[in-house]
């Protein structure tokens, strides 16, 4: 049988310190989406792939915050998220000319004990956007995982582990599911 979907997930989020922007131009999602892809893969001496620290699940970058649906491999989640916000702010920081924090406190995390709670939080973290009002539909939104879901980037490009959530639920039932107000 397989594995549990959820076993070793989180639900994750992060804000920046005193709400304000973490994301200031199309440059900084990017950037962060980047940060992301290297994160999750262990490199060895000679600069290739040799393990994987995390698999993502989903993720939406808001202009103030960012979420992710994240499992453990060979790092823990705690150590991931550093290394994914320290690169971030090292980046963030040299192109706006500051110093300091950018995230308030430490990353929001909650264990995913269930395949309900992951599919809520598969939800919540797609639908963020919608309710934010910046967008009418999910699939308008740019800065989430949700393109990786209806085939709107380039395989080549994705960073989510789809095809493992799409094997569980058909992509007609998601779909359905994620833009279900």
């Amino acid at each position: 049988p397989a594995e549990p979907l959820f076993r070793s997930s989180y639900g994750n989020m992060m804000r920046g310190i005193n709400h304000q922007n973490i994301f200031e131009d199309i440059e900084d999602y990017y950037q962060f989406i980047t940060t992301l892809d290297r994160v999750r893969v262990q490199y060895d001496d000679f600069g290739l792939p040799c393990g994987t620290n995390c698999t993502y699940y989903a993720y939406c970058l808001m202009s103030n915050h960012f979420h992710l649906l994240i499992r453990e491999r060979d790092e823990s989640i705690g150590d991931t998220i550093k290394r994914i916000a320290s690169s971030y702010v090292y980046y963030y920081n040299h192109k706006y000319q500051r110093d300091g924090h950018l995230f308030k406190e430490r990353f929001k995390s909650e264990p995913v004990n269930d395949m309900a709670y992951f599919t809520i939080l598969l939800r919540y973290i797609h639908q963020n956007p919608v309710k934010a009002h910046i967008v009418e539909h999910v699939k308008n939104y740019e800065y989430s995982s949700w393109g990786e879901y209806n085939g709107g980037v380039d395989p080549a490009f994705q960073i989510c582990d789809t095809a493992t959530v799409l094997r569980r639920i058909p992509y007609t039932d998601l779909e359905a599911w994620v833009n279900d107000p």
